[in-house]
């Protein structure tokens, strides 16, 4: 059988998954043209950096070099080169080599064009025209051999090497038997299993190389007083369960798969027309492994994680989105109490239009919720929207959704499809009689399907109801159904007393039995509520550590001191407190040390007075009325 892609056939052979025109700043002084530039031509990717002044000469050619690797790139169309005119880099040199691949290349120096305003001028000029030029190439079918795929893992616990390493590891071995490349690196996660690489090179050439790499940064570190083996894992690695570099070595060296490994690659290097497994001689923090990968000339990265992607907190805007500056100072109030997206209305081409003087001013993504209108949906797209939220089924035919879908592709945007139980087509009604779970599903998958029917797949599914039981089983049903994410929440929860017990079953539950990516919970209250809600569903689901955890007992007929109040002013008091700790108010001292014992630090109390205690272990007695004071005192400590 013979597996097939549609991809982007570049002059040099070479096949894209995607067709950018590449905005390049060779020196980091050219990035605020190159982003401006960015903002006002659709069809432009950025590739922003730090790097090009002030650096020693081996540094900046390897600068030079990444950045002419980054404009090789497959699924670079054309690249509009943005130069300052007396930067370190070669910017001559990355120009000529990115050329002789066939490409479009343009470039523009700032200086020799008399300012900034100039040069934003003249490289809205080139990109426009670069856009143009590549505008019409279309996918064709080629060989799946023309694939390269890097791979990278992160947040390794101790299921990594068994479980999300050893899925990426298998699709590696799969691409390399059909003809296809795959690229691996981390080389601080080579230590203590490069023996196990090593003996799969194909040749001692290569099982040389790999065991000079790993000694070379291993040198490094030495240099500057630092070991490598002593040092690792991460904090992360060893909440996740791991104890030692060799064991997170092990767990991390498992995605490569079990084929041969062809050679060693530095870090500027682009794969060309080699085939096989390849290491990447790389570093082990994001940003630099990530840029090394792209510049190998893969097309896509498989980035596998062992503690898993964070479920994601959302809210939404009660202002009129139209009114931009107090809709940014609503978002920024909810991103100080921890909303990592934000939903706003967009009724009308006023407000779609005030999206872009919102999306510059926040630092959270944003999704444009739209209704009936198809035409707000494609300009909220072109305004900076981050997603769109629709359903397809109430903005007309599919000419029209068709529109929208093409204007998400064009810029990159994701589509949620929301569906309510309050707004459920009439025949789905007709046929199940009331709302269902089954009549919520097939309404999503309708949708679904016609986004589909275009070839667009970047999708988020909701089907929200205000019944709990209803909302759940809708949940657990499409969860069976599709691999789409899930935006999780009940629809018209209430007020925040009721509306918080509703979500913190109706979401809570469902994140217990791992469903869900993202979720809001809907109050009938200022927004930034939601979000202090979200995060403590989040935390009582234990799926994550945001701040403390406050945990005290019910009280019975042993409590000997007013507890209720110290409780609740601990809670006043800690709200604020970023430390990841569990605080325990017990009422009692016999059972409450024991009985808290997992808690870092806690009270409990007796007759006017009573002890704080850390891991179970009294530390000394206090009076009742300077019991929080002391406490507080002590969690200053840890």
């Amino acid at each position: 059988m013979a597996y097939e892609f549609m991809g982007y056939v570049r002059p040099d052979g070479q096949v894209g998954c995607r067709n950018h025109v590449a905005i390049m700043p060779s020196v980091t002084c050219a990035g605020d043209v190159a982003s401006a530039i960015v903002r006002q031509v659709a069809g432009t990717v950025g590739y922003f950096h730090h790097q090009g002044c002030c650096q020693l000469p081996p540094d900046l050619d390897r600068v030079t070099e990444t950045l002419i690797s980054l404009g090789k790139s497959p699924n670079v169309a054309a690249v509009l080169v943005v130069s300052l005119g007396c930067e370190g880099t070669d910017h001559e040199r990355l120009t000529a080599e990115i050329r002789k691949t066939g490409k479009p290349v343009r470039i523009i120096r700032i200086q020799e064009l008399g300012g900034v305003s100039a040069a934003i001028k003249a490289g809205i000029d080139a990109a426009q025209e670069l856009v143009m030029l590549v505008s019409g190439i279309q996918r064709q079918p080629v060989s799946i051999d023309h694939i390269t795929m890097a791979i990278k893992c992160g947040a390794s616990d101790t299921t990594s090497g068994m479980a999300s390493n050893c899925v990426v590891g298998y699709v590696a071995d799969k691409l390399v038997d059909l003809g296809a490349t795959v690229v691996f690196g981390e080389t601080t996660e080579f230590l203590g299993g490069e023996h196990l690489l090593a003996r799969r090179a194909v040749n001692p050439e290569v099982s040389d190389k790999i065991y000079e790499i790993v000694n070379r940064m291993e040198a490094r570190a030495r240099s500057l007083g630092c070991d490598m083996r002593k040092g690792q894992p991460t904090p992360g690695n060893i909440e996740g369960g791991l104890s030692s570099i060799e064991e997170k070595s092990l767990g991390a060296i498992v995605k490569s798969g079990t084929r041969p490994i062809q050679g060693v690659m530095e870090y500027p290097e682009t794969i060309g027309q080699r085939k096989g497994l390849w290491i990447k001689d790389t570093p082990g923090r994001e940003p630099e492994i990530l840029t090394g990968m792209a510049a190998t000339g893969a097309q896509f990265m498989m980035f596998s994680t062992g503690r898993g992607a964070p479920v994601t907190i959302q809210s939404m805007c009660n202002t009129h989105t139209e009114d931009a500056k107090a809709t940014i100072a609503q978002i920024h109030a909810l991103e100080e109490a921890g909303c990592e997206i934000v939903r706003v209305t967009v009724p009308n081409m006023e407000a779609a239009h005030a999206l872009s003087e919102i999306k510059e001013n926040i630092s959270i993504p944003l999704v444009a919720d739209i209704h009936f209108d198809y035409r707000l949906a494609v300009e909220a797209a072109a305004r900076g929207a981050d997603k769109i939220r629709i359903n397809p089924g109430n903005i007309g035919g599919d000419d029209r959704v068709k529109a929208v879908v093409d204007a998400c592709r064009e810029h990159k945007v994701p589509i949620r499809i929301g569906v309510n139980g309050g707004s459920l087509e009439k025949e789905l009604l007709a046929k199940y009689g009331r709302v269902t779970p089954e009549a919520l599903v097939e309404s999503a998958l309708r949708h679904v399907r016609l986004l589909e029917k275009f070839d667009f797949t970047e999708i988020c599914i909701s089907v929200k109801s205000s019944d709990v039981p209803l909302n759940m089983a809708a949940y657990r049903l499409l969860h069976e159904k599709v691999d789409y994410p899930l935006h999780l929440g009940v629809t018209e929860a209430g007020t925040p007393t009721m509306g918080l017990l509703k979500s913190a079953i109706g979401i809570g539950g469902l994140l217990c039995e791992g469903i869900g990516d993202t979720m809001r919970v809907s109050l009938t209250a200022d927004p930034v509520e939601e979000v202090y809600a979200a995060k403590r569903i989040l935390q009582a689901c234990g799926i994550r550590r945001s701040g403390v955890n406050l945990v005290s007992c019910p009280t019975c007929g042993r409590t000997a001191y007013d507890m209720i109040p110290i409780a609740e002013e601990l809670e006043r008091r800690l709200a604020d407190c970023k430390k990841n700790i569990t605080v325990a108010v017990m009422g009692c001292v016999v059972n409450g040390p024991g009985e808290a014992s997992a808690a870092d630090i806690g009270v409990a109390g007796g007759k006017g007075e009573g002890m704080i205690f850390r891991k179970g272990k009294i530390l000394y007695k206090v009076p009742q009325e300077k019991l929080v004071d002391a406490l507080m005192e002590e969690i200053k400590k840890l």
